[in-house]
């Protein structure tokens, strides 16, 4: 589920992003999974024809027990950035990490996603601290480059905004375990 002031648009990153359509600050949970988002096993994946298996393991986030999660409301289309202002702190959500402005294309780190399968793309995202080249490798542990997110980082910021997509307390002890 994607956060109402959030909507995908054109984006100078990559073809479609998420944009803020009003100002947000850090802490704001940017989208959360929800009922209508879409989960798949490995099995599950080969009932589809090819081409729809190879969209749902693109846009779909690699879950430890081997499926994968598809977020609903175009909450797949985060661009990446090595400046990047969401951090996807599990599978089951994502906030933002610093205050975004009406207008400015929010994106996350697809390093926080380094636990699929092997990939690699060369990034534009023209950020100072931009790494050029973005690639997991794919395994069950991870590399030694990855930031680790600890979900009570953001307890106190996600705590003090008003969340659409959540009822305070309860989803902050639902979400962050």
């Amino acid at each position: 589920m994607l956060h109402p002031a959030a909507s995908p648009g054109i984006s100078d990153v990559n073809g479609v992003g998420i944009f803020a359509v009003a100002s947000l600050p850090r802490g704001t949970i940017v989208w959360r999974r929800c009922d209508n988002c879409v989960e798949l096993s490995r099995v599950d994946l080969t009932l589809y024809p090819d081409a729809v298996s190879r969209w749902y393991d693109e846009f779909g986030i690699g879950l430890d027990h081997g499926a994968v999660l598809v977020p609903c409301g175009g909450a797949h289309l985060f661009n990446h950035s090595c400046s990047s202002s969401a951090v996807c702190v599990n599978e089951e959500f994502g906030c933002l990490s610093r205050d975004v402005v009406a207008g400015e294309e929010i994106t996350c780190n697809y390093l926080d996603f380094s636990f699929e399968k092997p990939w690699s793309f060369t990034c534009s995202c023209g950020a100072a601290s931009c790494v050029s080249s973005i690639s997991a490798r794919g395994s069950d542990t991870p590399p030694p480059w990855m930031k680790t997110v600890e979900p009570d980082v953001f307890r106190s910021d996600i705590a003090r905004v008003l969340q659409p997509l959540g009822g305070g307390g309860r989803l902050l002890d639902l979400l962050l375990p």
